[in-house]
């Protein structure tokens, strides 16, 4: 099954250490990368607004651990979600399964 993993970055820099970390072992078929989103969430008993990337990448279930593993080594603190594709195009998830180390 097709994992879509989003997460967030405080910045570009970090943003791109992780879609190295991520695609240089195989643990991602693809990865989108959203720059510049405004963020705004409760924290300290107020809202607060940041800036923000956002990262999808496309992997499966079967390398989630490890995943998950490599995010965390690299900060501790990163949101991670995971969401299961229900319905996917035979051929792209193709794709994903010949490219995605498992």
């Amino acid at each position: 099954m097709e994992n879509i993993v989003l997460i967030t970055t405080e910045n570009q820099e970090t943003a791109l250490i992780v879609k190295d970390a991520i695609l240089n072992q195989k643990l991602s078929a693809g990865v989108n990368i959203i720059p510049n989103i405004t963020t705004f969430y409760w924290f300290d008993n107020k809202i607060q607004e940041s800036a923000e990337y956002i990262l999808l990448f496309r992997t499966t279930e079967v390398n989630s651990s490890k995943f998950k593993d490599t995010l965390l080594n690299i900060n501790p603190e990163i949101e991670i979600s995971v969401m299961a594709v229900n319905q996917i195009n035979d051929n792209y998830m193709q794709w994903i399964l010949s490219t995605v180390s498992g």
